[in-house]
């Protein structure tokens, strides 16, 4: 009896991380989504803006902003490149 109570924390720590590593799927799944509507944003916003604010300003943030958008497209190229298991999405 003692072996099966010995793998009761481990089965409960295996689920757990089959859980985790389905949040992180479920996460990046719908990231394509969310990249499409920070591409846009920044652009529309500099628009929108473009007479109001000085462009020294203006300008920076927009790079920034699509900087920022093309290291989470790669992060997610890569995440989708090599899966991840359980045991990585707890890093």
């Amino acid at each position: 009896m003692d072996g099966a109570e010995g793998k009761q924390p481990d089965i409960a720590h295996l689920a757990e991380q089959r859980l985790v590593g389905h949040q992180v799927d479920r996460l990046y799944a719908g990231l394509p989504a969310i990249l499409v509507n920070l591409a846009v944003m920044p652009v529309v916003v500099g628009v929108a803006f473009w007479g109001s604010v000085s462009p020294t300003i203006l300008l920076p943030w927009v790079v920034a902003s699509l900087v920022v958008l093309a290291l989470r497209y790669a992060l997610m190229k890569a995440y989708q490149r090599r899966p991840p298991g359980a045991q990585d999405a707890l890093r």
